[in-house]
């Protein structure tokens, strides 16, 4: 196994913000879709069909995975650029 980091990998690891600052959970939606995308670039898939999804959910007193099954799921090679940077 090769110690390289795919210099796509890299730049999205750059763009996170300082730990304990504060990251609106749309741009960490965003910016995991970004990763996702590069993973698809980058490596190839052990199955044929995969779909990764990330998608919001608001919290409930049941907690924040109640409802999810719910909430339609984005394919990644469907998900637009975000409107504002990462």
């Amino acid at each position: 196994m090769s110690d390289h980091i795919d210099p796509i990998l890299e730049g999205l690891f750059h763009r996170l913000p300082p730990v304990g600052q504060q990251w609106a959970l749309h741009k960490r939606a965003a910016w995991l879709r970004a990763m996702a995308s590069a993973f698809e670039l980058i490596y190839q898939p052990d199955v044929t069909e995969t779909v990764i999804g990330i998608r919001l959910a608001h919290q409930s007193p049941q907690g924040i995975s109640a409802g999810l099954a719910d909430l339609p799921t984005t394919p990644v090679e469907n998900v637009t650029k975000p409107k504002e940077s990462l």
